[in-house]
């Protein structure tokens, strides 16, 4: 067994915090057969680190390169005329006021222990673009959660 995967095993087991759970079960088995795998592959800090930030990337459906724009990077949403949905990237769009990515922040009006998305979430963009892979997390303080929702 790789120091890795004692290393992952431990932390799982701090996490339960010593309680059974089938649903936490099943998930550790998921999460130790991906840090198996790439235990196996005998990653050096660079290639490790490397693999780790495309794999997030993707699993996550973003892309590993910029967003162009081109035409062929888009399809028709809905039947609107003029608003479309970018294939490599599902919560980029574009429309007549032009492209913004809808998930460029995330907001707690809990002291941060939830986020949500609203209109405000939303950003202009423009081409090359590289979609961020979090949200900025903005937590919202003496505002109430209806106020924030008319907007």
């Amino acid at each position: 067994m790789s120091d890795l995967i004692g290393y992952a095993k431990n932390e799982l087991y701090l996490l339960r915090d010593g309680e059974e759970d089938e649903m936490q079960d099943l998930v550790e088995k998921n999460i130790l057969e991906l840090i198996e795998v790439f235990s196996k592959q005998g990653h050096s800090g660079f290639s490790g680190n490397y693999v780790l930030s495309i794999f997030d990337r993707l699993v996550r459906y973003l892309p590993i390169t910029p967003l162009t724009g081109d035409d062929d990077e888009w399809n028709k949403c809905f039947s609107k005329s003029n608003f479309f949905q970018n294939k490599r990237c599902s919560r980029v769009f574009k429309d007549s006021d032009g492209p913004y990515d809808s998930c460029v922040r995330t907001f707690s009006d809990d002291s941060g222990e939830t986020f949500y998305q609203s209109r405000d979430s939303r950003e202009s963009i423009e081409f090359p673009y590289y979609p961020p892979t979090y949200p900025k997390q903005i937590i919202l303080e003496n505002r109430e959660l209806e106020d924030y929702e008319d907007d």
